[in-house]
């Protein structure tokens, strides 16, 4: 019988990190995202863009 040796993952593997926000962030997002029918990702930079510009 022939043994099959298993890999060994290396130590530095790239790890898959992606930011959390609030869940009741997440809904008033989506919310204003159908209100306005544009993407999500879209609403996230919007707002983001307003708060650079309030901090000026």
């Amino acid at each position: 019988m022939i043994e099959e040796k298993k890999r060994k993952t290396r130590s530095d593997k790239k790890k898959d990190i992606k930011p959390t926000i609030n869940i009741k962030l997440h809904e008033c997002i989506n919310r204003l995202s159908y209100i306005t029918n544009t993407p999500v990702k879209d609403v996230g930079v919007h707002i983001c863009m307003a708060e650079l510009e309030s901090k000026k």
